[in-house]
Protein backbone atom coordinates (compact mmCIF):
# COMPACT_ATOMS: atom_id res chain seq x y z
CA UNK A 1 0.00 0.00 0.00
CA UNK A 2 1.25 3.48 -0.77
CA UNK A 3 2.24 5.40 2.31
CA UNK A 4 0.22 8.50 2.94
CA UNK A 5 2.49 11.34 1.90
CA UNK A 6 -0.63 13.37 1.29
CA UNK A 7 -2.95 14.99 2.00
CA UNK A 8 -0.84 17.90 3.17
CA UNK A 9 -2.14 18.75 6.59
CA UNK A 10 -3.29 22.34 6.92
CA UNK A 11 -5.01 23.36 10.11
CA UNK A 12 -7.13 26.03 8.52
CA UNK A 13 -7.89 26.96 4.95
CA UNK A 14 -6.26 30.38 5.02
CA UNK A 15 -6.34 32.29 1.80
CA UNK A 16 -3.88 35.03 1.03
CA UNK A 17 -6.23 37.96 0.54
CA UNK A 18 -3.98 40.22 2.60
CA UNK A 19 -0.64 38.64 1.96
CA UNK A 20 0.69 41.69 0.21
CA UNK A 21 -0.25 43.85 3.13
CA UNK A 22 0.52 41.84 6.18
CA UNK A 23 0.81 38.18 5.63
CA UNK A 24 2.24 37.95 2.16
CA UNK A 25 5.50 37.78 0.34
CA UNK A 26 6.88 40.99 -1.06
CA UNK A 27 8.90 40.75 -4.25
CA UNK A 28 11.82 43.13 -4.62
CA UNK A 29 12.48 44.94 -6.77
CA UNK A 30 8.76 45.25 -7.48
CA UNK A 31 8.45 45.16 -11.27
CA UNK A 32 6.66 47.77 -13.31
CA UNK A 33 5.52 45.19 -15.85
CA UNK A 34 2.44 44.15 -13.87
CA UNK A 35 -0.40 46.33 -15.21
CA UNK A 36 -3.19 46.62 -12.67
CA UNK A 37 -5.90 45.23 -14.95
CA UNK A 38 -3.92 42.98 -17.28
CA UNK A 39 -4.72 39.33 -17.80
CA UNK A 40 -6.75 38.21 -14.81
CA UNK A 41 -6.42 34.46 -14.31
CA UNK A 42 -10.13 33.81 -13.77
CA UNK A 43 -12.66 35.58 -15.98
CA UNK A 44 -14.24 38.56 -14.23
CA UNK A 45 -17.69 37.13 -14.89
CA UNK A 46 -16.84 34.01 -12.88
CA UNK A 47 -14.70 35.33 -10.04
CA UNK A 48 -15.75 35.88 -6.44
CA UNK A 49 -16.76 39.04 -4.61
CA UNK A 50 -15.18 40.27 -1.39
CA UNK A 51 -18.18 39.44 0.81
CA UNK A 52 -18.33 35.84 -0.39
CA UNK A 53 -14.57 35.49 -0.17
CA UNK A 54 -14.46 36.59 3.45
CA UNK A 55 -16.99 33.93 4.40
CA UNK A 56 -14.63 31.28 3.02
CA UNK A 57 -11.40 32.57 4.55
CA UNK A 58 -10.38 30.61 7.61
CA UNK A 59 -13.33 28.22 7.42
CA UNK A 60 -11.93 25.09 9.03
CA UNK A 61 -14.74 23.61 11.09
CA UNK A 62 -17.84 22.18 9.42
CA UNK A 63 -20.79 20.98 11.50
CA UNK A 64 -23.05 18.23 10.17
CA UNK A 65 -25.73 20.81 9.43
CA UNK A 66 -23.23 22.96 7.54
CA UNK A 67 -22.05 20.03 5.43
CA UNK A 68 -25.60 19.56 4.22
CA UNK A 69 -26.18 23.27 3.77
CA UNK A 70 -23.05 23.81 1.71
CA UNK A 71 -23.19 20.64 -0.38
CA UNK A 72 -26.86 19.64 -0.70
CA UNK A 73 -27.14 21.23 -4.15
CA UNK A 74 -23.76 20.07 -5.43
CA UNK A 75 -20.26 19.34 -4.25
CA UNK A 76 -18.32 21.97 -6.21
CA UNK A 77 -18.39 25.43 -4.67
CA UNK A 78 -16.29 27.97 -2.76
CA UNK A 79 -16.32 25.86 0.44
CA UNK A 80 -15.22 22.56 -1.12
CA UNK A 81 -11.46 23.00 -0.84
CA UNK A 82 -11.65 24.24 2.76
CA UNK A 83 -13.90 21.33 3.65
CA UNK A 84 -11.47 18.87 2.09
CA UNK A 85 -8.61 20.48 4.02
CA UNK A 86 -10.60 20.03 7.21
CA UNK A 87 -11.02 16.33 6.39
CA UNK A 88 -7.28 16.04 5.80
CA UNK A 89 -6.68 17.47 9.24
CA UNK A 90 -9.35 15.36 10.91
CA UNK A 91 -7.90 12.11 9.50
CA UNK A 92 -4.25 13.14 9.47
CA UNK A 93 -3.19 10.01 11.38
CA UNK A 94 -4.03 7.64 8.52
CA UNK A 95 -1.08 5.47 7.58
CA UNK A 96 -1.90 4.96 3.90
CA UNK A 97 -4.19 6.34 1.23
CA UNK A 98 -6.66 3.45 1.18
CA UNK A 99 -7.33 3.61 4.92
CA UNK A 100 -7.49 7.38 4.76
CA UNK A 101 -10.12 7.27 2.01
CA UNK A 102 -12.10 4.67 4.00
CA UNK A 103 -12.09 6.83 7.11
CA UNK A 104 -13.15 9.94 5.22
CA UNK A 105 -15.97 8.20 3.38
CA UNK A 106 -17.24 6.44 6.52
CA UNK A 107 -17.30 9.79 8.24
CA UNK A 108 -19.32 11.39 5.45
CA UNK A 109 -21.84 8.54 5.40
CA UNK A 110 -22.26 8.55 9.19
CA UNK A 111 -23.29 12.22 9.55
CA UNK A 112 -26.69 13.07 10.92
CA UNK A 113 -28.66 14.45 9.22
CA UNK A 114 -27.53 12.26 6.36
CA UNK A 115 -25.23 13.97 3.85
CA UNK A 116 -27.19 13.95 0.63
CA UNK A 117 -24.17 13.96 -1.67
CA UNK A 118 -21.83 11.78 0.42
CA UNK A 119 -20.85 9.53 -2.51
CA UNK A 120 -20.11 12.48 -4.76
CA UNK A 121 -18.06 14.14 -2.01
CA UNK A 122 -16.08 10.91 -1.50
CA UNK A 123 -15.32 10.68 -5.19
CA UNK A 124 -14.27 14.30 -5.52
CA UNK A 125 -12.19 14.10 -2.33
CA UNK A 126 -10.17 11.22 -3.78
CA UNK A 127 -9.65 13.14 -7.00
CA UNK A 128 -8.65 16.24 -5.03
CA UNK A 129 -6.02 14.23 -3.14
CA UNK A 130 -4.65 12.81 -6.39
CA UNK A 131 -4.51 16.35 -7.77
CA UNK A 132 -2.50 17.60 -4.77
CA UNK A 133 0.04 14.80 -5.08
CA UNK A 134 0.37 15.36 -8.81
CA UNK A 135 0.73 19.11 -8.46
CA UNK A 136 3.48 18.76 -5.88
CA UNK A 137 5.51 16.56 -8.20
CA UNK A 138 4.92 18.86 -11.15
CA UNK A 139 5.80 22.05 -9.30
CA UNK A 140 9.24 20.77 -8.29
CA UNK A 141 10.48 21.61 -11.77
CA UNK A 142 9.01 25.12 -11.77
CA UNK A 143 11.41 26.74 -9.32
CA UNK A 144 10.40 29.71 -7.20
CA UNK A 145 9.11 33.07 -8.44
CA UNK A 146 11.56 35.93 -8.03
CA UNK A 147 9.26 38.82 -8.84
CA UNK A 148 5.60 39.73 -8.85
CA UNK A 149 5.44 39.15 -12.59
CA UNK A 150 6.87 35.67 -12.17
CA UNK A 151 4.51 35.00 -9.26
CA UNK A 152 1.51 35.85 -11.43
CA UNK A 153 2.80 33.57 -14.17
CA UNK A 154 3.37 30.85 -11.56
CA UNK A 155 -0.19 31.25 -10.25
CA UNK A 156 -1.62 31.09 -13.76
CA UNK A 157 0.40 27.97 -14.52
CA UNK A 158 -0.89 26.35 -11.35
CA UNK A 159 -4.49 27.09 -12.33
CA UNK A 160 -3.90 25.74 -15.84
CA UNK A 161 -2.76 22.49 -14.23
CA UNK A 162 -5.99 22.39 -12.25
CA UNK A 163 -8.07 23.09 -15.35
CA UNK A 164 -6.41 20.22 -17.15
CA UNK A 165 -6.98 17.92 -14.17
CA UNK A 166 -10.56 18.88 -13.20
CA UNK A 167 -11.83 20.65 -16.28
CA UNK A 168 -11.98 24.45 -16.56
CA UNK A 169 -15.42 24.98 -15.06
CA UNK A 170 -14.82 22.78 -12.01
CA UNK A 171 -11.28 24.07 -11.42
CA UNK A 172 -12.34 27.70 -11.52
CA UNK A 173 -15.29 27.04 -9.21
CA UNK A 174 -13.11 25.17 -6.71
CA UNK A 175 -10.18 27.60 -6.62
CA UNK A 176 -11.57 31.00 -7.60
CA UNK A 177 -11.41 32.26 -4.01
CA UNK A 178 -7.79 31.19 -3.61
CA UNK A 179 -6.81 32.57 -7.01
CA UNK A 180 -8.57 35.91 -6.48
CA UNK A 181 -7.00 36.47 -3.08
CA UNK A 182 -3.49 35.48 -4.15
CA UNK A 183 -3.67 37.44 -7.37
CA UNK A 184 -4.77 40.54 -5.48
CA UNK A 185 -1.93 40.04 -3.01
CA UNK A 186 0.69 39.84 -5.73
CA UNK A 187 -0.62 42.82 -7.67
CA UNK A 188 -0.87 44.95 -4.54
CA UNK A 189 2.62 44.00 -3.40
CA UNK A 190 3.99 45.07 -6.78
CA UNK A 191 2.65 48.55 -6.11
CA UNK A 192 3.42 48.79 -2.39
CA UNK A 193 7.06 47.74 -2.82
CA UNK A 194 7.91 49.70 -5.94
CA UNK A 195 10.64 51.94 -4.57
CA UNK A 196 10.77 54.02 -7.78
CA UNK A 197 7.33 55.56 -7.14
CA UNK A 198 6.26 58.23 -4.69
CA UNK A 199 3.64 57.46 -2.08
CA UNK A 200 0.78 59.48 -3.57
CA UNK A 201 1.22 57.70 -6.89
CA UNK A 202 1.16 54.31 -5.15
CA UNK A 203 -1.97 55.24 -3.20
CA UNK A 204 -3.78 56.13 -6.43
CA UNK A 205 -2.64 52.86 -8.01
CA UNK A 206 -3.83 50.84 -5.01
CA UNK A 207 -7.19 52.59 -5.11
CA UNK A 208 -7.49 51.81 -8.83
CA UNK A 209 -6.53 48.18 -8.18
CA UNK A 210 -9.15 47.88 -5.44
CA UNK A 211 -11.84 49.31 -7.70
CA UNK A 212 -10.80 47.09 -10.57
CA UNK A 213 -10.76 43.86 -8.56
CA UNK A 214 -13.46 44.44 -5.93
CA UNK A 215 -15.85 46.88 -7.57
CA UNK A 216 -18.48 48.27 -5.19
CA UNK A 217 -16.86 46.38 -2.30
CA UNK A 218 -13.47 48.08 -2.76
CA UNK A 219 -13.80 50.32 0.29
CA UNK A 220 -14.04 47.25 2.51
CA UNK A 221 -10.85 45.48 1.49
CA UNK A 222 -8.50 47.15 3.98
CA UNK A 223 -10.92 46.74 6.87
CA UNK A 224 -11.96 43.19 6.08
CA UNK A 225 -8.73 41.27 6.62
CA UNK A 226 -5.69 41.11 8.85
CA UNK A 227 -4.49 44.07 6.80
CA UNK A 228 -7.10 46.14 8.61
CA UNK A 229 -5.23 45.87 11.89
CA UNK A 230 -3.80 49.31 12.74
CA UNK A 231 -0.18 48.20 13.01
CA UNK A 232 -0.24 46.45 9.64
CA UNK A 233 -1.80 49.48 7.97
CA UNK A 234 0.77 51.72 9.64
CA UNK A 235 3.70 49.59 8.47
CA UNK A 236 2.31 49.36 4.96
CA UNK A 237 1.94 53.13 4.70
CA UNK A 238 5.58 53.59 5.66
CA UNK A 239 6.57 51.18 2.88
CA UNK A 240 4.28 52.95 0.41
CA UNK A 241 5.99 56.26 1.19
CA UNK A 242 9.52 54.84 1.37
CA UNK A 243 10.84 57.03 -1.46
CA UNK A 244 9.32 60.15 0.07
CA UNK A 245 10.82 59.28 3.46
CA UNK A 246 14.26 58.73 1.94
CA UNK A 247 14.22 62.26 0.50
CA UNK A 248 13.01 63.98 3.67
CA UNK A 249 15.16 65.68 6.26
CA UNK A 250 15.35 64.02 9.67
CA UNK A 251 12.81 66.48 11.03
CA UNK A 252 10.40 66.01 8.13
CA UNK A 253 10.69 62.23 8.45
CA UNK A 254 9.97 62.32 12.18
CA UNK A 255 6.95 64.58 11.57
CA UNK A 256 5.58 62.28 8.85
CA UNK A 257 5.95 59.21 11.05
CA UNK A 258 4.27 61.03 13.94
CA UNK A 259 1.30 62.05 11.75
CA UNK A 260 1.03 58.53 10.36
CA UNK A 261 0.94 57.03 13.84
CA UNK A 262 -1.83 59.42 14.86
CA UNK A 263 -3.77 58.31 11.79
CA UNK A 264 -3.87 54.70 12.99
CA UNK A 265 -3.35 54.70 16.77
CA UNK A 266 -4.73 56.23 19.92
CA UNK A 267 -2.85 58.99 21.75
CA UNK A 268 -1.77 56.44 24.36
CA UNK A 269 -0.22 54.16 21.73
CA UNK A 270 1.43 57.10 19.96
CA UNK A 271 2.98 58.16 23.27
CA UNK A 272 4.31 54.63 23.78
CA UNK A 273 5.88 54.72 20.31
CA UNK A 274 7.59 57.99 21.21
CA UNK A 275 8.89 56.50 24.44
CA UNK A 276 10.37 53.59 22.51
CA UNK A 277 11.91 56.02 20.02
CA UNK A 278 13.53 57.87 22.93
CA UNK A 279 14.95 54.61 24.29
CA UNK A 280 16.36 53.70 20.87
CA UNK A 281 17.91 57.14 20.51
CA UNK A 282 19.43 56.84 23.98
CA UNK A 283 20.84 53.42 23.03
CA UNK A 284 22.42 54.98 19.93
CA UNK A 285 24.02 57.66 22.10
CA UNK A 286 25.30 55.03 24.51
CA UNK A 287 26.81 53.00 21.69
CA UNK A 288 28.44 56.08 20.23
CA UNK A 289 29.94 56.93 23.63
CA UNK A 290 31.06 53.34 24.16
CA UNK A 291 32.86 53.01 20.83
CA UNK A 292 34.54 56.40 21.33
CA UNK A 293 35.92 55.41 24.71
CA UNK A 294 36.78 51.87 23.55
CA UNK A 295 38.90 53.41 20.80
CA UNK A 296 40.69 55.51 23.40
CA UNK A 297 41.45 52.40 25.49
CA UNK A 298 42.73 50.51 22.47
CA UNK A 299 44.98 53.44 21.61
CA UNK A 300 46.78 53.62 24.97
CA UNK A 301 50.41 52.63 24.26
CA UNK A 302 52.09 49.92 26.32
CA UNK A 303 48.81 48.48 27.65
CA UNK A 304 48.77 44.66 27.66
CA UNK A 305 45.95 42.79 25.87
CA UNK A 306 44.74 41.52 29.25
CA UNK A 307 44.61 45.03 30.71
CA UNK A 308 42.81 46.36 27.65
CA UNK A 309 40.25 43.56 27.91
CA UNK A 310 39.60 44.31 31.59
CA UNK A 311 39.24 48.02 30.90
CA UNK A 312 36.83 47.43 28.03
CA UNK A 313 34.71 45.07 30.11
CA UNK A 314 34.55 47.64 32.91
CA UNK A 315 33.51 50.26 30.35
CA UNK A 316 30.75 48.00 29.03
CA UNK A 317 29.30 47.52 32.52
CA UNK A 318 29.60 51.23 33.26
CA UNK A 319 27.62 52.27 30.18
CA UNK A 320 25.20 49.37 29.64
CA UNK A 321 24.95 47.63 33.02
CA UNK A 322 25.82 43.99 33.56
CA UNK A 323 23.02 42.50 31.47
CA UNK A 324 23.52 45.06 28.71
CA UNK A 325 27.26 44.38 28.68
CA UNK A 326 26.64 40.65 28.25
CA UNK A 327 24.24 41.35 25.37
CA UNK A 328 26.80 43.62 23.71
CA UNK A 329 29.52 40.97 23.94
CA UNK A 330 27.19 38.36 22.43
CA UNK A 331 26.40 40.72 19.57
CA UNK A 332 30.10 41.39 18.93
CA UNK A 333 30.87 37.66 19.08
CA UNK A 334 28.20 37.05 16.42
CA UNK A 335 29.68 39.78 14.24
CA UNK A 336 33.15 38.29 14.53
CA UNK A 337 31.82 34.81 13.79
CA UNK A 338 30.15 36.20 10.67
CA UNK A 339 33.34 37.83 9.53
CA UNK A 340 32.09 41.34 10.08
Amino acid sequence: MERLKHPKVIAVCLLAVAAAVALGVYFRPAPRDVPINAGYIIDRNRDIGLGALLKVIGKSDFSDAEINRYFSKGVVNDYTVCFFKSLQWRFRSSTDLDSHYDEVCRYLHSRRPRVRNADALCGLYKKFTEYEMGLEKTMKSWGSPRSAAEALAFLKREQEYRRTFFGTEVADALFRAEIKSQEYSIRRSAVVNNSTLYGDVKMRMIDALNREMWGDEADGIDRATIAGEPYNRYREKLVIYDRDLAEMTAGERADFIRRTRKEFFSEEVVKRFEELDAVKELDKQKLSEYYRREKEIMGVPGKSPEARDRAIRQLQVEIFGREGAQALRKMEDLHRAGGE
